[in-house]
């Protein structure tokens, strides 16, 4: 579920916790979510704002959407 997190914010979904793009996305819960989430900005793969989700890395965010096309 957190490649599927990736992807979906790699698309620029912003509703994250969502019904129709957790079910889009396969991302299980919105506990998941807000787990994977908290995974992801641990690792420093990514950066949670008050407003945004940006990649740590811009081209891993360029080369997710190249391979999960």
């Amino acid at each position: 579920t957190q490649v599927n997190l990736l992807i979906a914010i790699s698309k620029k979904e912003t509703r994250l916790s969502s019904s129709a793009v957790m079910q889009k996305y396969s991302l299980g819960t919105s506990a998941s979510v807000v787990k994977n989430k908290k995974v992801l900005v641990n690792r420093e793969i990514i950066e949670v704002t008050a407003d945004n989700i940006t990649f740590q890395d811009p081209v891993f965010r360029i080369w997710l959407n190249k391979i999960f096309e």
